[in-house]
């Protein structure tokens, strides 16, 4: 982490709306670095408690060009800190979960599976229809037997090629289905995932990339 040390001005990425497609970048200045534990300046608006997720990025040099990278944190603290002997500051406590990586809008950007895309999800042993995905969340339709409420975490097998993954996901809107005939029987929801492993994510991203690169052939030629 030598490169994310005091003083280095990041942008701090903290709500993010999976069914807009927004984001809330704000920014911020490292204060202090002990090992993963770093101490940043207050954003604003604030972030109002603790142990929240939030996403830090911040500009390198690599190869002689500029690249902006990425990692994962948790909202350890929220404290009053002494810049100096004269100065009292806001500040966020938060522990880096995550490795550096390169950062990018995909990770962000909702593809729409078909049948043939070899990706489900499934609550217990209810089947969720997928509608639209990303490395972020999904939005999905499912059955009402299967009871889903805004701001409820539930566990999901998503399933890649075959291979199973385990995660949370915490549903952020629930609405009926569009189809009026149906609204007895089916309901939709979207849902933003949390705890995801880095295998999950791998994978998730390039059965994303995959998904896409089939859209636009199929854009280009129809049939």
């Amino acid at each position: 982490m030598s490169i994310i040390r005091p003083g280095l001005n990041i942008r701090v990425v903290t709500d993010i709306d999976v069914t807009r497609e927004t984001i809330s970048v704000k920014a911020s200045t490292i204060y202090e670095v002990a090992n993963d534990r770093i101490i940043i300046a207050q954003i604003e608006p604030p972030i109002a408690r603790p142990h929240g997720e939030i996403t830090i990025t911040y500009l390198t040099r690599e190869n002689g060009f500029l690249e902006r990278r990425v990692f994962p944190a948790e909202v350890a603290a929220l404290v009053d800190y002494d810049v100096d002997e004269a100065h009292r500051v806001k500040a966020v406590v938060a522990d880096k979960t995550g490795d550096p990586r390169p950062f990018s809008v995909r990770m962000f950007h909702r593809v729409e599976p078909t049948e043939e895309s070899d990706i489900e999800m499934h609550v217990f042993q209810h089947r969720l229809k997928i509608q639209d995905i990303s490395l972020r969340g999904a939005g999905f339709s499912h059955d009402r037997a299967l009871s889903i409420e805004t701001g409820q975490v539930i566990d999901i097998c998503l399933e890649i090629g075959g291979v199973s993954y385990d995660l949370e996901a915490r549903i952020t809107r629930t609405w009926p289905t569009d189809d009026v005939r149906m609204r007895r029987e089916i309901a939709c929801a979207s849902a933003e995932f949390v705890n995801v492993s880095t295998s999950t994510q791998r994978a998730l991203l390039r059965k994303l990339h995959q998904i896409e690169r089939k859209s636009r052939s199929d854009e280009v030629s129809p049939g």
